[in-house]
């Protein structure tokens, strides 16, 4: 075989492995919940998705504490490529509230409105728990809604075309904060109905009885934002009370249960280490331990 053949061999796997094997593509070990409600390991694979659309929503606050390890995140997901990040923002009013200068070099939009989300319909139950649950999950719905219309006023603004349903969305809460973040997961490949998270495991082990999963960071599409919109919580929540057991549930179990119901992929990533920033600077812990 002369020089000039090998190096016409090289160079055609060379442009294969280019095209078929991108740099930041990986398959990487994730769980999902089998039909006997028992963690089942399965390998899906998942890469660096350009554009990223970014959430955030909610109440904000301590966002100067947690920016700089969101960002730190973001990069990582677009490999540093900041220029193809899309951020759409909702929070509750409040006159104390200060975007970062690091999002306001960005391309994002904001909007903001009044906490006057109550639980003023019905009363499920006398287990306070479980009416905070409907509350926070209400009002967390709400707001995904508010933070989406302003990404996607961003992306047709950019794209001159609507969003995709198949677009990858990051969302964070404010005070939320990631540990390990060369562990972060990259948007799943082939994918347009998955919710990726995990859950509270260092309060809370796992209960098939109640399972959960959490809101503080996950990724998912615009697919499952736009059925989760849709969702009268009161009805939905009416018509499977004797399903839910409305004595036990906190609202991560809450958001599994409606997700489950609506034919979402619960995706669980035990790589994900999730902390809350608290008042003067202290840390909760949500799972950073390992479920097992």
């Amino acid at each position: 075989m002369n020089k000039k053949t090998i190096i016409i061999i090289l160079l055609t796997i060379l442009i294969i492995f280019v095209i078929f094997f991108p740099l930041q593509t990986l398959c990487e070990n994730f769980y999902l919940i089998n039909d006997k409600k028992e963690l089942s390991e399965v390998d899906i694979m998942n890469s660096e998705y350009k554009p990223l659309v970014v959430l955030y929503s909610c109440l904000n606050r301590y966002w100067d504490k947690t920016i700089d390890n969101h960002i730190e995140v973001i990069k990582k997901i677009t490999n540093n490529d900041l220029s193809n990040v899309l951020i759409g923002i909702h929070y509750w009013k409040d006159p104390s509230i200060e975007i970062p200068n690091s999002i306001k070099n960005m391309n994002y939009k904001s909007s903001s409105s009044e906490n006057i989300i109550a639980d003023n319909k019905l009363i499920y139950s006398k287990n306070e728990t479980f009416n905070n649950g409907v509350l926070t999950i209400k009002r967390f719905i709400f707001s995904i809604k508010n933070a989406l219309e302003n990404a996607e006023i961003l992306y047709y603004e950019k794209y001159k075309h609507e969003m995709p349903i198949e677009q990858p969305i990051l969302r964070f809460r404010y005070d939320s904060y990631v540990h390990d973040i060369a562990k972060f997961p990259y948007p799943l490949n082939n994918e347009d109905n998955y919710y990726l998270s995990t859950w509270n495991t260092d309060h809370r082990g796992y209960n098939n009885n109640r399972i959960e999963i959490a809101d503080a960071v996950l990724i998912t599409t615009k697919k499952v934002l736009m059925n989760l919109i849709k969702i009268d919580v009161d009805k939905f929540i009416n018509d499977n009370i004797d399903i839910l057991n409305p004595d036990s549930h906190f609202h991560e179990s809450l958001l599994y249960f409606i997700l489950e119901k609506t034919g979402v992929k619960i995706v669980f990533d035990f790589n994900l280490h999730l902390s809350l920033i608290r008042k003067d600077d202290k840390i909760t812990n949500l799972s950073y331990n390992n479920y097992r």
